[in-house]
């Protein structure tokens, strides 16, 4: 009989916490054989990773909770845009004055990838500005702003971080692109 150990990390357990993704490694060789000497399986040395598909809500109910206590915020999703060369993160606004952060212009947002800790910026155009939302926040609006992806390093199920002045949002999956349903013909 394999026994799994659940070994405790600050990294694993805040992502627990905050996306309800279940992790379980295997017990070093030697802990496998000290535990049963006449076992003749082999060791398993790769960790036994469960996760969700991309559609899944990965969110828990105490990070939805922890959004609407702490930044009055909703919904805080990262999609890649059908072409993969942008990154939208929406949010919809529950409390005004704790989101006002998010839309406070002077507070520069980026994006962190988790898998190699590259940092993505909101791009500015000439003709349009900074690619993101800055009005006054409204109750029940949804708000949304986009980071770069012009090397394509990010894909649908990575895990990135939004910073944006005091706010972090950390471990947000990125989900994939929804596409328009195709139009009815008449």
């Amino acid at each position: 009989m394999k026994h799994f150990a659940f070994v405790p990390n600050v990294t694993l357990l805040a992502g627990l916490l905050t996306s309800g993704i279940l992790f379980a490694t295997a017990p070093p060789a030697s802990a496998q054989a000290k535990a049963n000497p006449e076992s003749t399986a082999s060791p398993v040395s790769a960790p036994v990773v469960v996760t969700p598909s991309f559609h899944e809500d990965t969110r828990s109910p105490s990070a939805t909770k922890m959004y609407r206590a702490l930044w009055g915020i909703e919904e805080p999703r990262v999609q890649i845009t059908s072409s993969s060369a942008l990154l939208r993160f929406s949010y919809r606004i529950f409390d005004v004055n704790k989101a006002a952060p998010l839309n406070d212009d002077k507070n520069t947002p980026f994006l962190i990838v988790q898998k190699n800790g590259a940092k993505l910026d909101v791009p500015t155009t000439e003709k349009v500005g900074t690619l993101r939302q800055t009005a006054k926040p409204e109750a029940g609006r949804e708000y949304w702003m986009v980071f770069t992806n012009s090397a394509h390093m990010v894909n649908p199920g990575d895990r990135v971080d939004i910073h944006i002045g005091r706010f972090h949002a950390n471990g947000l999956t990125v989900e994939a692109s929804q596409a328009a349903p195709p139009a009815k013909k008449p």
